[in-house]
């Protein structure tokens, strides 16, 4: 996996790309990708794609847009530290986080927030994971009460 901190790239194509609200759009989505403005960048689309994959994941646990704070900056400034997901901030402790973090949030509110969140998006994933596991069990599968 190409490494995050260096943005140059990622930040061409969210310039060219603006319009677009990478909270909430399929990454995953051929077609959706295709239609990005790729100009000048299509020979670093994958790895484009990888930080913008990563940029995403952390929009996510980031609170919304309004007058005073944009979650797209303090995005790209956890990028440039090598944070990538939601998984990776829950899985190390909160004091850890708040220390490797001091510099990129300007209070610790904002950052126990977004660890609050890494942490809640952990327990929605491994709920997911549990809920496909043991709806795959050969026991529920004999029974018909899989989806």
């Amino acid at each position: 996996m190409p490494s995050t901190r260096n943005l140059t790239s990622l930040n061409n194509f969210l310039r060219k790309n603006k319009k677009i609200d990478f909270r909430n759009i399929n990454l995953n989505n051929e077609k959706s990708i295709n239609e990005f403005n790729w100009q000048s960048l299509t020979d670093e689309k994958i790895p484009i794609l990888e930080q913008l994959k990563s940029y995403q994941r952390l929009l996510r646990i980031l609170p919304p847009k309004d007058d005073v704070f944009g979650p797209e900056k303090i995005a790209k400034q956890l990028l440039k530290n090598d944070f990538k997901s939601a998984l990776q901030i829950a899985e190390m402790p909160k004091k850890v986080f708040l220390s490797k973090t001091k510099s990129i949030f300007k209070d610790d509110v904002l950052a126990n927030q977004v660890y609050k969140n890494a942490l809640f998006k952990r327990k929605v994933v491994a709920l997911q994971y549990i809920n496909r596991t043991q709806l795959s069990e050969p026991h529920t599968r004999s029974s018909g009460l899989h989806i």
